[in-house]
């Protein structure tokens, strides 16, 4: 006999976090991201090839220095935007700028469970079956 399953759905986020990924976030309403560094770090370009060989569909970047860090992930979102993906696929997240998180249970989950649900072009699945981004 066939027994229902329960699935599991983390809970919403709270205004303070969704509001802080909007600021952080810009290009979804339209607005221009912050200037990326103008000379291309070195890890730019293995960020993007992590991405788009389909090995990862998240990266996770920290530096020695907060500014290596902070060019990776600029120049790997303006990549990204400038070669056409939907804007609303493409989120940002810098924990220390985000205090709101800070209480959360498992929250890079709960943040990605969030933009899926609010603001991604599909479902995460759905984009990677379709070979594009999210």
């Amino acid at each position: 006999m066939n027994t229902p399953r329960t699935i599991h759905t983390p809970a919403p986020l709270s205004h303070e976090p969704v509001a802080d990924l909007h600021r952080l976030n810009p290009w979804w309403n339209d607005a221009p991201a912050p200037d990326a560094p103008g000379d291309r770090h070195r890890l730019s370009g293995q960020a993007r090839r992590l991405l788009d060989n389909g090995i990862t569909p998240i990266i996770a970047v920290r530096g020695r220095q907060p500014a290596d860090g902070n060019a990776v992930h600029l120049q790997t979102i303006h990549g990204l935007l400038a070669e056409g993906t939907p804007p609303q696929n493409v989120m940002s997240v810098q924990f220390n700028e985000i205090r709101s998180t800070e209480g959360l249970i498992d929250p890079i989950l709960r943040i990605a469970t969030w933009l899926e649900r609010n603001a991604a072009t599909d479902l995460f699945n759905a984009l990677a079956h379709q070979a594009r981004p999210a």
